[in-house]
């Protein structure tokens, strides 16, 4: 195959796998993600399901950004044993920076309800 079309396959696929991945675990967080919010903003199904709508924008507008930064391969790509290992290498990347995303997202909620029950608890005990 001329290096070329190497090239274009490997753009292709990074950016179909990366929005893929994307599209899916977004969902997947969404669906999820607003049950959590409810807990962790005490019932407040309003506020919960527009935080849960802004994660969702962010998330997808930060990977989406980091694929598309991403996509060129560097160096012209010279056979499909190259072409493999390029694509699983920088998907590796992505998906360990999808799990630092989530993790910081799970660690700022965390940190978020913890405060809303220290204020809970001495808003409840001043009376």
């Amino acid at each position: 195959m001329h290096n070329n079309t190497l090239n274009l396959d490997f753009y292709f696929y990074y950016l179909m796998i990366g929005i893929i991945l994307t599209g899916g675990l977004s969902a997947f967080l969404y669906w999820q993600g607003g049950r959590f919010l409810m807990e962790a903003f005490q019932k407040d199904e309003n506020f919960a399901r527009r935080t849960n709508s802004m994660l969702l924008v962010g998330f997808i507008l930060l990977n989406f950004g980091y694929i598309f930064l991403t996509a060129n391969p560097g160096i012209d790509i010279v056979n499909t044993n190259h072409l493999f290992e390029k694509l699983v290498y920088r998907i590796g990347i992505f998906i360990i920076i999808l799990a630092v995303e989530h993790t910081c997202s799970l660690i700022g909620l965390y940190v978020i309800r913890q405060r809303r029950k220290v204020k809970t608890n001495i808003e409840n005990s001043e009376y």
